[in-house]
């Protein structure tokens, strides 16, 4: 009793005092109401005291992996069959999300037959695995190493047991059994197993525990599925159920969309090779030889002129240009040389607004930067469609604190709910554009105008601080704050323009003016396009569990800033730029300053 008084005071003191960790699953569960949870989960312990004891017990037993195999080896009775007698088909568990350990997955579940039962291999090898076992050797070892097991922090979401991917895909084993020599890899496999009963109050909302296990590659997923569900009742006495789950396939063939993307691909790096060598050799190479020509002629004449006398003679020196055809101009379209050239140039039209520059960049970061928070745990920023949607379904003022995600979807994805700061950036774009910049303010009115827009963006930014942390906000507060927030947030967006633009931005439009910012600007909307890619890149391949700190974050959203910019120049070099080119070629269209 004194040991169970302990674990209750700790678990307390660590969601009070520690930082939040949950390894990418939004569904199940919500980060941002630990206090609420922890209150809710300690009243669940209190009323049922031996459920919690009965779990943490089968969560002792499932460290040991080798009972999986022990089990087969110690005489139940399990019925076979062939392969070849069920089909085969993709079967994900129902109502899992999940982060992959790897970027690519495939499930190969038998589903037909009634009664599905372990194939005769599958159940040959994993006896070899118990002999092996209870032999002590090295492979066999390695395969319960690499097996998932139960790790700290179960009562906050601490329900992936991954293992190690890669530990059990180097095992290669050769092993003898009745005479007969049986061959086979290790393969990863992932087991979705769901607590019954009582257990499952105890646990966070619609918890599913994500096991990964180390078999013999002959097992198919439910060769898998069926080894673990016929474990569970022996250690946990019903608490536990396993689902059908997915092996994962290291080396996967190309299929036909693979193919497809790869070949165009290949096709676009092979034309701006092209244009890029037409464009170095036949346009640049010759320009480079007479400007250096005209450059060493004129220190010559230098010598022998009057001090005040030009060193080039424009109309004698002037260089000659070759002038490319249609098929040059479409090579040209694709050359890497001029697009980077363009693209890294910090001119730009007097008539251009400096300031949109920083603001598309930093508005960039801060989607990246957004990103980056969601984005793990998915793996898990008009007015009257907007009010009454929130009001009718009661959601709160965070659309994130849905928990299974269905309050975020009924507004996030509604271009109806999201259309309002488009009709504050086309307003203010107009009344610049009728003005053409020219208006007067007051001193009074700038501060003012400054003050307000600074205090709105604030109340936005920060005014769900204690509805995240379990303070609910009234139905009409939250309705209220969800119809406007996105429109006044554009709003005092629009603020920084409009004064920056008019001559009132002060330090601001110093800042965001910048001129590094130009070709930084120039890559936002690729940037935009690419950069979840690159998260889910990085989170699909990940194969360990990762506590979300944050530190973990800012390592997080630096490198997916730096990634997100670096492809957004391949791709802005291979497909917007390119695009471009050939529309004022095919088009006959006048090159635009952006």
């Amino acid at each position: 009793m004194f040991g169970y008084v302990v674990l209750l005071t700790t678990i307390c003191f660590t969601f009070r005092g520690s930082g939040l960790s949950q390894e990418g699953k939004a569904e199940h569960y919500d980060i941002l109401q630990n206090i609420n949870r922890v209150a809710s989960m300690v009243k669940s312990i209190n009323k049922s005291p031996k459920s919690f004891a009965m779990y943490t017990k089968t969560a002792a037993k499932l460290l040991t992996a080798g009972n999986i195999f022990n089990y087969v080896n110690s005489g139940h009775n399990m019925t076979t069959y062939n392969r070849d007698d069920v089909g085969t088909e993709n079967f994900v568990a129902e109502n899992v999300t999940d982060v992959p350990l790897n970027s690519t997955t495939e499930s190969t579940e038998t589903t037909v037959s009634p009664t599905p039962t372990i194939s005769e291999l599958c159940l040959n090898h994993s006896q070899l695995v118990s002999q092996a076992l209870q032999r002590q050797d090295y492979w066999a070892m390695r395969m319960v190493d690499a097996a998932g097991k139960p790790s700290s922090n179960i009562l906050s979401g601490g329900l992936m047991w991954l293992g190690s991917y890669d530990e059990c895909l180097e095992i290669k084993v050769v092993a003898d059994h009745n005479n007969i020599t049986y061959r086979f890899d290790g393969q990863y496999c992932k087991v979705y197993i769901v607590p019954q009963g009582g257990l499952s109050k105890i646990l966070p909302a619609q918890s599913v525990i994500q096991l990964g296990v180390c078999v013999p590659d002959s097992c198919s997923a439910t060769d898998t599925w069926l080894l673990v569900n016929n474990v569970l009742p022996a250690i946990s006495d019903g608490a536990l159920v396993a689902g059908p789950g997915e092996c994962i396939a290291p080396d996967q063939p190309f299929d036909t969309r693979a193919i497809v993307v790869l070949v165009v691909l290949s096709i676009f790096l092979a034309v701006m090779t092209i244009g890029t060598a037409y464009d170095v050799i036949i346009i640049q190479w010759p320009r480079w030889k007479e400007t250096k020509t005209i450059s060493e002629t004129s220190e010559e004449v230098a010598v022998e002129v009057d001090e005040k006398a030009p060193l080039i003679d424009n109309q004698k020196n002037k260089i000659t240009e070759n002038q490319p055809g249609l098929i040059g101009n479409l090579l040209l379209a694709f050359s890497v040389y001029t697009n980077g050239a363009k693209l890294l140039n910090t001119t730009q039209h007097k008539d251009i607004l400096t300031c949109i520059n920083g603001i598309r960049f930093l508005s960039m970061t801060w989607v990246i930067l957004g990103h980056t928070y969601t984005m793990p745990l998915q793996m898990s920023g008009t007015w009257i469609a907007t009010g009454v949607i929130f009001s009718h379904f009661d959601i709160p003022a965070s659309s994130f604190n849905g928990g299974d995600g269905t309050d975020f979807n009924k507004i996030y994805f509604r271009s109806y709910c999201r259309m309002g700061p488009y009709l504050v950036g086309m307003f203010t774009g107009y009344l610049l554009y009728r003005t053409r910049c020219n208006i007067r303010m007051s001193k009074y009115f700038n501060l003012l105008g400054w003050g307000v827009a600074t205090g709105v963006s604030m109340a936005v930014l920060y005014g769900l601080y204690d509805d995240m942390n379990g303070e609910r906000l009234s139905t009409e507060m939250s309705a209220l704050y969800n119809t406007v927030h996105r429109t006044v947030w554009g709003a005092c967006v629009a603020w920084v323009i409009f004064a920056c633009a008019t001559g009132y931005g002060g330090f601001v439009n110093v800042i965001l003016s910048w001129k590094g910012f130009i070709p930084l600007s120039r890559l936002t909307y690729m940037a935009y396009l690419v950069h979840i890619i690159i998260m889910m890149h990085y989170i699909m391949s990940y194969q360990r569990m990762f506590h979300l700190t944050d530190s973990e974050y800012i390592y997080q959203f630096l490198g997916n800033l730096g990634l997100s910019y670096m492809a957004a120049f391949v791709t802005s070099m291979a497909f917007e730029s390119p695009m471009m080119g050939l529309e004022r070629v095919l088009l006959k269209k006048e090159e635009r300053k952006r």
